[in-house]
């Protein structure tokens, strides 16, 4: 921000000072726009096509990028984005393809090239005075002037740390450095800090993370890891410090920086570090909110960590690679998991789809069992409307979204399918028994003659009919339902012809016929019901 600068620089000093805005070919541009960077200007960037020294362009700087061709481009797009805002739209098409074509990947040469342009040109520009004027109220700007001049060792006499002259040298004195050579620069700036006492209040930290730095330099990515590890806690480490190590391993493992295959220590099971580090990470999650009231997010968050890794991959080979631990922790974490509310059950079932689809029967197992303990709440809670509902959504997991072929595992036996089968045959049952007590009342059964109806029954008998109808209802829409392609849901086939249900459609007709006082009619749903009881095995008895 130069606001105000003219009340403290004169004339000469201001000359100074716009000698010293140089292409930056180690740097960042201008920022664009105003002082503050927001590139507001009022008026066009002056010279953005012109060499502002000999040789050096304004897009010098980006020979040094890894995709000098396409940081290029965003570059142009911003210039133009300026012209335009300046009112200068005519002008951004030459002013843009005025600057030399910068190569499409990185070449140390030609960055090198100019590079040393820019040097040469900074210290004839230092040699001659130019910057006098500036050195004089600004006594850091000779040591500043030094280290972009590759004068860096100087600058150890001024206070500064083994990182600072370490990175004042790749960045200005021998930026090709190849990263082999990198680990013994780094001990020669630790001996010239040491010995300058520069590093007398970096504190046993710094200590510390020499030795670290080193070996990540020499090649050892793996020491990184570690040492977050350890300073996070180790195997007790709490969420965040413990997800940032699982992804700091992951990130070097994609880029080839650490071994892959696990590690199999003397006379113990392979171990794969990346698979400890994410399980680790994951219970740290769920201890974190372990609190009343933060359970939810704790296994939110968990499930979605694990999600990535559970899925079976392929190998180069093309055999498949499946972690089983990755999915057993994310069926243990819902398993474990009380809900309160609906949408909590909803969220946690949605996140588990996508690999209860790929074939994994234990997460499957759980989230059905994580929709039975919200059924069961809604038994306790209100009539069975809610709790058909999520008996419904659990056997859904398993008898829909689970692969055909993974269907119907031996020793399991699916609770919401059997806790579904007894709540129809306990509202029919309840609902049967209300219209015998109807029917057998010599008042009621009068009132429900010719003329009468629902509303002139008792209360019993309308809260069971409402209950059977509500149950029935919610199933007619799930036999209504389709899989999303146009078919028939694979629910709604499940529940076709399912004995219970036949009986509790019985049971809706023959109370709303008791209700009307058709007798015909009644009499003919009362023989189907006992015909449903004979079918299930029930002995031809009725209820």
């Amino acid at each position: 921000d130069d606001s105000g600068i003219d009340d403290t620089y004169d004339e000469a000093d201001l000359d100074a000072f716009e000698a010293a805005r140089l292409s930056r070919p180690l740097g960042s541009g201008d920022g664009g726009g105003g002082a503050d960077g927001s590139a507001d200007a009022e008026e066009p960037p002056e010279g953005a096509s012109e060499p502002q020294m000999d040789g050096v362009y304004p897009n010098s700087h980006l020979l040094w990028e890894h995709g000098p061709r396409r940081s290029d481009r965003i570059r142009t797009m911003r210039l133009r984005r300026d012209l335009v805002r300046c009112g200068k739209a005519g002008e951004a098409e030459d002013a843009a393809d005025s600057l030399p074509a910068v190569p499409e990947s990185f070449r140390g040469a030609a960055a090198w090239s100019h590079y040393r342009q820019w040097r040469s040109t900074l210290g004839r520009l230092v040699g001659d005075g130019t910057f006098r004027p500036l050195t004089r109220r600004f006594g850091p700007l000779d040591d500043l002037l030094g280290v972009l001049l590759g004068k860096s060792p100087e600058a150890a006499k001024k206070g500064c740390g083994w990182s600072d002259l370490l990175l004042a040298e790749l960045l200005y004195g021998n930026p090709l450095l190849s990263p082999g050579d990198v680990p013994a620069r780094a001990r020669a700036a630790m001996r010239l800090a040491g010995a300058t006492n520069a590093d007398a209040d970096a504190g046993p930290m710094d200590g510390a993370l020499r030795p670290i730095f080193l070996d990540v330099a020499g090649g050892n990515a793996g020491r990184a890891v570690e040492a977050v590890y350890a300073l996070c806690g180790g195997s007790a480490g709490a969420a965040l410090p413990a997800a940032l190590t699982s992804l700091l391993h992951d990130l070097l493992r994609d880029a080839g920086r650490v071994e892959g295959p696990p590690s199999s220590p003397p006379g113990g099971k392979a171990v794969d570090l990346g698979t400890e580090l994410a399980l680790g990470a994951a219970e740290g999650i769920l201890s974190s909110f372990a609190g009343e009231g933060l359970r939810f997010d704790g296994v939110r968050l968990a499930v979605r960590f694990l999600l990535p890794h559970a899925p079976p991959r392929r190998d180069a080979n093309g055999a498949v690679v499946h972690e089983p631990r990755f999915a057993s922790a994310v069926a243990s974490a819902v398993d474990h998991f009380a809900p309160t509310l609906d949408v909590e059950v909803s969220e946690i079932t949605s996140l588990c789809r996508p690999l209860v689809a790929l074939g994994s029967v234990e997460v499957a197992e759980a989230c059905e069992r994580l929709a039975f303990r919200r059924a069961c709440a809604h038994v306790s809670g209100g009539g069975p409307h809610g709790s058909a509902y999520w008996l419904l959504r659990g056997m859904e997991v398993v008898s829909s979204w689970l692969p055909v072929e993974r269907r119907g595992g031996a020793g399991y036996r699916h609770p919401c399918r059997s806790h579904f089968d007894m709540l129809c045959g306990t509202v029919a049952c309840n609902l049967i028994v209300e219209t015998a007590r109807m029917m057998g009342d010599g008042p009621a059964a009068a009132a429900a003659g010719e003329g009468g109806g629902e509303d002139d029954v008792g209360d019993a008998f309308r809260s069971a009919l409402r209950d059977a109808r509500g149950v029935l209802e919610l199933i007619t829409e799930e036999d209504g339902a389709d899989d999303g392609g146009g078919g028939a849901s694979p629910l709604s086939a499940l529940l076709r012809g399912h004995p219970e249900l036949n009986l509790l459609g019985d049971a809706v007709r023959l109370g709303a016929a008791a209700a009307r006082g058709d007798a015909p009619v009644a009499a003919s749903c009362v023989v189907s019901c006992l015909e449903a009881r004979a079918l299930d095995g029930g002995g031809g008895g009725g209820p």
